[in-house]
């Protein structure tokens, strides 16, 4: 066994017992990651500029095509915005052995996603283990880093980490425990290298959202259909289901529900881990609300006249809810969502809550609609 192997008579150096902890405590970060930012993050020149000029014609972009031709591939064979042309990068700088005296030194004195590898040189696995970890330094290179560990050679790791069999990995960003692993099943470690690379790029993924949010204040439709772009083809972010969700709504918003439904259908297909990030639960709740407007096949003007002839036709201020809600009258689509719970709170198999729920994921609970709304509706379910 691997701790007889480890035994030995060495004084024990002190490891930092709040990290030991911090390891040995830490849950999986699995589907829990959201993009807390403020304001700030673009309050300076510098982002601002940088993506004032993402149209320019020396950037990559690729689009999502439709007959519309609100997005269109191409590429200009020049370097993404977060490049550094000038910087040539080699692996061996993202790939080091460490020992017990630079140990939490290398690893949590660093900001960048970071996979330390405990391992023992005579377990074949070990080293196929590193094999694989290697091959994603490489493929993102400059982004993630990759540290090893004999703990054959440093025994107090394994007695401080209780470490019972290896390759043994700890996933860290910014000098924090994010999760570990050990055995030689790689199950679960790419969905682990992709969640610290995007909490490694929380900021810049930040700053890409808000830059996006206001190019569409702004009307400059294309100048965020870009912005969320980038979001995809920048692998490194590990974001593409941001810049999906981003483009979905924009595709709303164009009346483009066709091409919605289809980003909707590859968020799900592809990111069935992501569907609880919040940009995500808006997208997804938008385009249901929106299809639901688009079944009924009956204009406003129709649907109000219906109602003010008979109040109680609850199918009718249902679709009139939807069709508000396509129209970007929020405020009325809620009114009609709740007039169907005061008059029946469970119709049509509590179709008016769900809906409800739907149209405050879509707007976002930040939303003062959607505060309202919940005040209201509490006032109305609970009574």
């Amino acid at each position: 066994m691997l701790v007889r192997r480890l035994h030995t008579t060495l004084t024990k150096r002190a490891i930092s017992q709040s990290i030991v902890n911090a390891i040995n405590k830490n849950k999986p970060a699995f589907n829990t990651m959201n993009l807390n930012f403020n304001s700030n993050v673009l309050n300076n020149a510098s982002s601002m500029q940088r993506f004032s000029q993402i149209n320019n014609s020396t950037m990559n972009t690729r689009y999502f095509h439709t007959s519309a031709s609100l997005f269109s591939e191409q590429s200009s064979g020049q370097k993404n915005v977060d490049k550094n042309e000038n910087t040539v990068l080699d692996v061996s700088d993202f790939i080091h052995e460490i020992n017990i005296e630079n140990f939490e030194k290398s690893i949590f004195d660093n900001p960048m996603p970071t996979m330390t590898l405990c391992y023992v040189p005579w377990k074949p696995e070990c080293q196929t283990m590193k094999d694989k970890l290697t091959s994603y330094v490489k493929e993102n290179l400059g982004h993630l880093r990759l540290l090893t560990i004999n703990v054959e050679e440093n025994p107090e790791i394994a007695e401080a980490f209780q470490i019972v069999d290896v390759p043994y990995i700890i996933f860290t960003v910014n000098g924090t425990p994010i999760d570990k692993v050990f055995g030689t099943t790689d199950k679960g470690l790419e969905q682990r290298i992709n969640i610290i690379l995007r909490l490694g790029s929380k900021n810049q993924i930040a700053e890409y959202l808000m830059a996006a949010d206001k190019f569409l204040q702004e009307n400059k439709v294309q100048n965020a259909v870009e912005t969320y772009n980038q979001l995809i083809i920048n692998k490194h972010l590990r974001a593409e289901v941001y810049g999906l969700a981003g483009l979905t709504l924009v595709a709303l918003r164009e009346k483009d529900n066709q091409l919605a439904i289809d980003l909707v259908n590859k968020i799900k297909a592809e990111h069935p881990t992501d569907l609880e990030i919040p940009l995500v639960k808006k997208a997804i709740s938008a385009v249901l609300v929106t299809s639901s407007a688009n079944s009924s096949n009956v204009d406003v003007t129709t649907l109000q006249e219906k109602i003010k002839s008979d109040p109680n036709d609850l199918q009718s201020r249902y679709d009139l809810a939807t069709n508000y809600f396509s129209i970007g009258q929020h405020e009325k689509a809620v009114n009609e969502a709740l007039e169907i719970l005061k008059r029946d709170k469970t119709w049509n198999e509590e179709a008016a809550r769900k809906l409800l729920i739907d149209i405050f994921a879509a707007l976002g609970s930040d939303n003062e609609i959607t505060k309202n709304g919940r005040r209201r509706f509490s006032s109305i379910w609970f009574l």
